[in-house]
């Protein structure tokens, strides 16, 4: 009796009951091994892959698969699939006995769904085939022989960490499974569940199954297409990747990512990237990022993080890499200066020749076009980007204030504070395109900071205020300001947009980067053109390099939209002011920073010489005759009506004396008024010999 229940034993397993998990939860639960990113419209911007084991496509329903491989697989696999109820009931008792072969397609299927029934070596063991039968039966009685053969095609492996029909028919017949033929269909069901067969093997198996499926194709025939398509690399995926940089910036490891972007703008802004780089890449130009925000909710629109067509580093993202931000921060410290009311917009500025001490020596900066314009107002000196004054005004911001500030508008490069100094006016830290947009969106919103969002199921931060909008307003009117940039650029030049818009260009030291960011009223457009590898651009500045692609960027956005100038907040106002040449001029002005009306109308403007400086020693270059040596004489601005030039105690005609009628010694040069009061004085000193260089008058 004992053995002929042990015998019974495990038909008794196999009958008992059990609980197997819908045809629902198993399609529910599939995962792509590719991760889509869409745009904010739902439209595919790339596909990349987050699953190392396997590549799968999306879950095949039957109706997407073309008849004649269902019927080879039936033909192949399971000739009695729609007559048993998971197992064979001829070969029942055979296959009890027996430890390979047998496999219904639903005892296939309940092998895929149970990782525990996967045989230990070439066979399963004799429980592990006991309860494959059993999770078959219940299959059979939970599911119909739809969702069986359904759930079959998507999970069983062809070749290599190919899983489900979809992925095989794509990657090795580059066709969808609707429409493979009968060779195809014979081809991928001679290679299931054979993921390291060679391409020979497959070719005879399927060669073998012919007479079984009724085709007529010879052997050979069959060796040639086995050749030509499994042998092939699988290429899976979609072909687009409008933005690759942003599959290493996602987190989650959803099926399908939604981010920000738009694919139209960043399809324009990646074309105007790669065709203006295309135009000057003989300047040794090849990499350049351009980043578009949306103002009002510092949502990114466009993440263009490498030129792709010129560029030598595909893979680095250079809208995150940190480089030198030349005269790009200066909005940022003008606008601080201007919130703490050190200065105004009318408020003058020396651009004069400057040596600051340092711990290192004598800091000696020089305006880019190594020429000088004497006194210059803040929004001449912001908009024409001029370097001296940028300096003189973070000497009274102080550096460490500057730097606090720039940490709260999310600057993330920056060293300790020790480790920069007056240079970081003209752009001596290491930023990205990122947060550089993220602070240019913050003067758009009037002062108010928070983090740029490229994903639309991210929190949206909370804004932060770091600057006043009164401030704001002020560095946006200066920045859109034509005529007060044209000192430096011109009033033609690819900054001038036809609609409102406030930009500034950056060129750091030695060209290797140069940077164009502005803002409209409604996006805010950054660029940065260079190398990646840092070597410098040849003769490339922001107008000639970055500037081109975001007036391209920017009309693009604004074709059909108009930009409205922003209007004054309340706390600032428009007053009348003298400039450096006496004119008198209106500007906008923070209450209570404005100018008396009673003070300006009796000021006397103090004019002051700039050349020579005071303290300079000149000396006579014995390569040139000493009578065409001249010492010219310059001030900040054109002398009054009754203003003279008085040359040690003597009065001057001229604005330039020969060395030769000077002599050796000490000199004192005036500018005196009608009255013969001093309004300014220096003095200098003569000497012959060629140790020291003559003193030439500044360009």
């Amino acid at each position: 009796m004992l053995g002929v229940m042990m015998g019974l034993a495990p038909l008794i397993y196999v009958l008992l009951p059990g609980s197997m998990p819908d045809f629902a939860a198993v399609k529910n639960s599939w995962q792509m091994s590719d991760q889509k990113i869409l745009d904010r419209h739902g439209h595919l911007l790339l596909t990349t892959r987050i699953d190392p084991q396997r590549r799968r496509l999306d879950w095949l329903q039957l109706d997407q698969v073309a008849p004649v491989l269902i019927r080879t697989i039936l033909r192949v696999e399971d000739q009695r699939f729609y007559q048993h109820h998971g197992i064979d009931g001829r070969g029942f008792l055979a296959m009890l006995g027996q430890r390979r072969g047998g496999s219904s397609l639903t005892m296939q299927l309940a092998a895929q769904l149970n990782p525990t029934l996967k045989a230990k070596g070439k066979f399963r063991r004799p429980w592990q085939k006991l309860q494959q039968i059993r999770t078959a039966r219940l299959l059979e009685k939970t599911w119909s022989k739809e969702q069986i053969l359904e759930a079959y095609l998507n999970l069983v492996s062809f070749r290599g960490e190919l899983q489900g029909l979809e992925a095989a028919s794509q990657a090795l017949m580059q066709k969808a499974a609707h429409g493979l033929n009968a060779e195809e269909s014979l081809l991928l069901t001679a290679a299931l569940g054979l993921p390291t067969a060679s391409v020979e093997s497959i070719a005879r198996r399927a060669c073998r199954l012919r007479s079984t499926v009724d085709l007529k194709t010879d052997c050979e025939q069959l060796e040639r297409l086995a050749r030509r398509t499994l042998n092939r690399a699988p290429q899976l995926g979609s072909p687009v990747r409008l933005a690759p940089h942003l599959a290493a910036l996602v987190q989650a490891q959803e099926q399908t990512v939604r981010s920000t972007l738009d694919r139209h703008i960043q399809e324009v802004a990646s074309q105007s990237l790669q065709s203006h780089l295309a135009a000057i890449q003989t300047q040794n130009v090849h990499d350049g990022a351009v980043l578009v925000v949306d103002n009002a909710s510092a949502e990114v629109l466009a993440y263009v993080g490498s030129s792709e067509v010129t560029t030598k580093n595909l893979f680095v993202d250079m809208a995150r890499g940190a480089r030198q931000a030349g005269s790009s921060l200066k909005p940022l410290l003008y606008g601080h200066a201007i919130d703490q009311k050190l200065i105004t917009a009318a408020s003058l500025l020396e651009d004069t020749p400057i040596s600051l001490p340092t711990s290192s020596g004598l800091y000696v900066p020089r305006n880019y076009d190594e020429q000088y314009h004497g006194r210059v107002t803040v929004r001449e000196a912001l908009a024409s980007s001029l370097n001296i004054p940028a300096v003189r005004v973070i000497d009274m911001v102080g550096v460490p204030a500057f730097v606090a500030k720039m940490r709260t508008l999310g600057f993330q490069n920056l060293g300790d504070t020790e480790n920069y100094g007056h240079s970081l006016a003209l752009g001596a830290a290491d930023i990205s395109a990122w947060e550089l947009a993220g602070a240019y969106v913050s003067l758009a919103q009037g002062g108010l900071y928070r983090p740029l969002k490229l994903f639309l199921d991210e929190p949206t931060p909370s804004a932060q205020r770091w600057l006043g909008p009164e401030a704001a307003f002020v560095i946006g009117q200066i920045l859109s300001d034509r005529s007060a940039r044209s000192l430096t650029f011109g009033l033609e030049n690819p900054l001038a947009t036809p609609f409102w818009s406030a930009v500034k260009t950056g060129t750091s030291k030695d060209m290797r980067d140069n940077w164009c960011a502005g803002y409209s009223s409604l996006y805010t457009v950054v660029v940065w053109v260079g190398n990646a590898d840092g070597s410098p651009m040849w003769s490339v500045t922001g107008i000639s390099g970055a500037a081109p692609v975001w007036r391209d960027v920017m009309n693009a956005l604004h074709a059909g939209t108009p930009s409205v100038e922003p209007a004054p907040p309340q706390g600032v106002g428009r007053a009348a002011f003298i400039d450096a040449k006496g004119q008198k001029r209106t500007e906008w002005f923070l209450t209570g920073t404005a100018p008396d009306a009673q003070k300006l109308a009796d000021r006397r403007w103090a004019l002051k010489i700039l050349h020579p400086l005071d303290g300079t020693l000149v000396a006579f270059d014995p390569d040139i005759p000493e009578t065409q040596q001249v010492l010219f004489f310059e001030a900040s601005a054109t002398l009054p009506a009754g203003a003279r030039w008085v040359l040690d105690q003597k009065v001057q005609t001229r604005d330039h004396i020969r060395l030769s009628d000077l002599g050796n010694g000490r000199h004192r040069l005036e500018i005196q008024d009608r009255a013969g009061r001093r309004l300014d004085g220096i003095s200098f000193e003569v000497r012959g010999g060629s140790a020291v260089q003559v003193s030439q008058r500044p360009r």
